[in-house]
C-alpha cells in the first residue's frame, strides 16, 4: 500500500505551513 503523490504533497504543504505559522508566532511576526 503506497501513499499517492497527491496526498504526500498535501501533507508536506500542511507540515510546512504549520512550521511557518509556529515560527511566526514564536518571533512575534503576527
Amino acid at each position: 500500500m503506497e501513499i499517492s503523490s497527491r496526498t504526500a504533497v498535501l501533507l508536506n504543504m500542511f507540515a510546512f505551513a504549520g512550521l511557518l505559522l509556529s515560527l511566526s508566532v514564536r518571533f512575534g511576526w503576527i
